[in-house]
């Protein structure tokens, strides 16, 4: 939590320094370590959100693959595969597709993760 408020402070100060001290990015650059790209990220972020785009933004993605899928859909999916149990993700999704021609079945690198988890989340 310390290291988050170390790093707030030090954009703060270098977006001051840049917009109130007339340096330019080039010499902040050399002068804090840091990329341009990264000094003009925080600019932008700066200029669109004020001091509440210099904090820490969280890295964790806004959501997740495996969420990706309802609940009603992976019934249906365990439910062809209880009738069909010999049949693998490649024919499932075969059928899945003849089926509900006007919904996205899943991407064929990810075909089997439903289909062979079980009932469970892989």
């Amino acid at each position: 939590m310390e290291k988050d408020c170390e790093s707030t402070l030090l954009r703060r100060e270098l977006i001051r320094e840049l917009l109130e001290g007339g340096r330019s990015v080039s010499e902040l650059s050399k002068r804090y370590r840091l990329s341009r790209k990264t000094i003009y990220s925080w600019k932008k972020r700066y200029e669109q959100e004020g001091l509440k785009g210099l904090e820490e933004k969280s890295r964790r993605p806004h959501r997740s693959p495996r969420q990706a899928i309802s609940q009603e859909w992976k019934d249906a999916v365990f439910e062809l595969k209880r009738r069909r149990r010999n049949w693998g993700a490649k024919k499932l999704v075969a059928e899945l597709k003849r089926r509900y021609p006007d919904k996205a079945v899943v991407c064929g690198t990810h075909r089997g993760t439903v289909v062979t988890s079980g009932g469970h989340d892989a």
